[in-house]
């Protein structure tokens, strides 16, 4: 990592937080998140490029256990309580998930210190991606921070990914689009890194933990 971030060299730059979605009556496979992979190592990726992460750490963490958060282990509780950027893939799923409320609230209980008065707009490290177009109502915790909405790119391309979200940039074969998105992200992703230190906080637990955004523990 470069002196620009004042962060702990083994800790990854960003933790992606999502949910995996409920499987079809009668479908027997098991869940295998193939986008949310692909998004994973895109942005790995491209955050890479943006930090000059130091050899053997790793720009990005996410849980790639197929149960799915049922157990929480060292490696989760280490990466979301010491990582420095928080992105969440919103989707209704994403809202009814215990696991998804435990990570945003192990994340957004860690204390946040600009490294200059232009960060404070900026001052939660947490980015809310639409992952799938937002429909309903947002839950009050997740409502407080702006979701990520990429400036700077040609002609509609903010309003497809507003319209579709990644998963559908995806599924509608838009790769120009959400290629473009996702170099956005991580150049967010590598503002707020610079922007700011977010101080360790690696619980041995999750007891305490909200279970829901509602705020239920």
């Amino acid at each position: 990592m470069t002196a620009e971030f004042d962060v702990d060299s083994s800790a990854p730059v960003f933790y992606l937080s999502y949910a995996r979605p409920r499987p079809v009556l009668g479908d027997t496979r098991r869940d295998r998140p193939e986008h949310v992979r692909n998004l994973f190592f895109d942005l790995s990726e491209q955050v890479a490029e943006l930090v000059a992460p130091q050899a053997g750490q790793e720009p990005g963490f996410m849980d790639a256990s197929l149960e799915g958060g049922g157990r929480w282990d060292d490696a989760i509780l280490s990466a979301v309580g010491r990582c420095q950027v928080f992105v969440a893939l919103l989707s209704p799923a994403y809202f009814r998930s215990q696991w998804c409320a435990m990570e945003w609230n192990a994340f957004a209980r860690r204390r946040v210190q600009p490294h200059y008065a232009g960060a404070a707009g900026h001052d939660t490290n947490i980015v809310p991606v639409l992952w799938t177009p937002r429909v309903g109502d947002v839950p009050e915790p997740v409502s407080r921070v702006s979701a990520f909405v990429p400036t700077g790119l040609p002609g509609d391309y903010a309003a497809r990914y507003r319209e579709n979200g990644l998963l559908g940039l995806l599924h509608t074969h838009q790769a120009d689009v959400y290629h473009a998105v996702v170099w956005k992200l991580a150049l967010r992703i590598r503002q707020q890194a610079s922007a700011s230190h977010v101080e360790p906080e690696v619980l041995r637990s999750t007891e305490g933990l909200a279970r829901s955004f509602g705020g239920d523990r």
